[in-house]
């Protein structure tokens, strides 16, 4: 049995860990970032409810009250100001609530690899902010008291899987589109192969850049000299 469970990092200061959009306890979250998180996460509720209105009437739950932020990390993985300033350094996997943890740990590893590479093109720091604030907001009023306490996709866990992919540039109809995405369920032997569909996708982006560059290189006359 695992028990004593902790949602913070204590390997992490509060400052770095507040900056890495990881939680904290309440009292160290600055008034600035309290502030920004609140206004965003306020607009982002009132767009779930737009969107999901029958949302706003959830049942009865037991709310157990936060003493620590929630995670602030695009895709549940990365801190918006970490991958804004193009720093590439750090992933934090396995903080997603899925049943179906194998599927996501393997896509979330092919997305962590390519974001470390520089191979993702990342949005700008308010768009990753914003995302975060609406995926906050949505899991809060679909998951209610789990929803919470730290990220859980329980039930959209293919919508999750497939946001990954078409983030990677990687084909997300598993079934082949078409009435089989409608009528079919998903399992995991769909999504056999993604490595190596990206692998081939990035050798063809690398070989594609290598050729324009080599018509774009200068061209040298017999009488240059290369020093």
């Amino acid at each position: 049995m695992s028990t004593g469970w902790d949602i913070t990092f204590p390997f992490f200061t509060p400052t770095d860990a507040s900056g890495l959009g990881l939680p904290v306890s309440i009292v160290h979250q600055s008034l600035l970032d309290s502030k920004k998180w609140q206004t965003l996460e306020a607009a982002a509720d009132r767009t779930i409810l737009r969107m999901f209105p029958r949302l706003a009437n959830p049942p009865n739950f037991d709310r157990h009250p936060m003493n620590t932020t929630q995670f602030y990390v695009y895709r549940g993985m990365v801190s918006p100001q970490e991958a804004g300033e193009g720093g590439n350094s750090i992933v934090f996997l396995g903080q997603v609530g899925a049943a179906q943890s194998f599927q996501i740990a393997e896509t979330q590893s092919i997305w962590a690899a390519a974001y470390l590479m520089g191979k993702l093109k990342m949005p700008s720091v308010e768009e990753m902010e914003t995302d975060i604030a609406l995926t906050n907001a949505w899991r809060r009023r679909r998951y209610l008291s789990a929803g919470e306490r730290k990220p859980t996709f329980m039930h959209d866990e293919l919508a999750y899987v497939s946001m990954l992919l078409r983030d990677l540039g990687i084909n997300y109809k598993r079934k082949g589109g078409g009435l089989k995405e409608l009528f079919q369920p998903y399992c995991n032997k769909d999504y056999r192969g993604m490595l190596e569909e990206w692998r081939r996708m990035q050798k063809g982006k690398e070989q594609e850049e290598m050729e324009q560059g080599y018509e774009a290189s200068p061209t040298f006359s017999s009488r240059t000299a290369v020093v």
